[in-house]
């Protein structure tokens, strides 16, 4: 790929830089193209770093320097809350006992929503890797209000088989479908990569 041959000093930003980034997240937003994925882009055509794209990135859009086109359709990153977190966790321990997938779940508590379930599900594995000791005590208070887990349970699910998984996100891919090919696509290679995560790990 070609790279953008843009003067910078200091590691400032050039007009150019930031017409093409914000070019490329406004696409982004129409199109439901992860963020990453515009970071990778502008990092391949400009040689800046995909932290440091992203990082400028948000801060652009936290003092209002982002254009107006960009902006409304940007989410903000928002924290979660102690009681968001728990019911989060608790939500998913309880689906995994009924036998769901963690892509099941957060599904439902995303009602739908692509952006939100992303952000349940990335801050539950999260959990789940660093921070083992809380899903415990979540475990523990479920158990203590008459949930059993057997000795055999997981708070996920490994080594999944993708005919297995896309039958669970069938209804899902249905739903796409009917709204159109771009969102069809969309939806199926999102869970074509859910897929692979899982299957490597958490």
């Amino acid at each position: 790929m070609e790279k953008y041959t843009l003067p910078r000093g200091r590691g400032g930003w050039q007009e150019s830089e930031k017409e093409l980034l914000f070019s490329l997240v406004e696409d982004a937003a129409k199109n439901g193209t992860p963020l990453r994925n515009v970071f990778d882009d502008v990092a391949a055509k400009t040689g800046r770093k995909p932290n440091s794209i992203r990082n400028y990135y948000y801060i652009s859009m936290k003092q209002g320097d982002a254009p107006s086109c960009v902006c409304p359709k940007a989410a903000p990153f928002r924290p979660f809350e102690e009681e968001e977190l728990h019911e989060l966790i608790s939500y998913v321990l309880i689906g995994r006992l009924k036998g769901k997938s963690v892509r099941a779940c957060v599904l439902e508590l995303g009602e739908g929503d692509r952006t939100k379930t992303l952000r349940y599900q990335n801050k539950y594995r999260s959990i789940i890797k660093n921070r083992p000791e809380y899903v415990d005590s979540v475990k523990k208070e479920l158990t203590q209000s008459g949930y059993d887990f057997p000795e055999t349970f997981t708070p996920v699910r490994k080594k999944r088989q993708s005919s297995d998984r896309i039958f669970i996100e069938s209804e899902t891919l249905k739903k796409a479908y009917e709204k159109g090919k771009e969102d069809f696509l969309s939806a199926l290679t999102e869970l074509l990569l859910n897929i692979k995560e899982e299957t490597d790990g958490i």
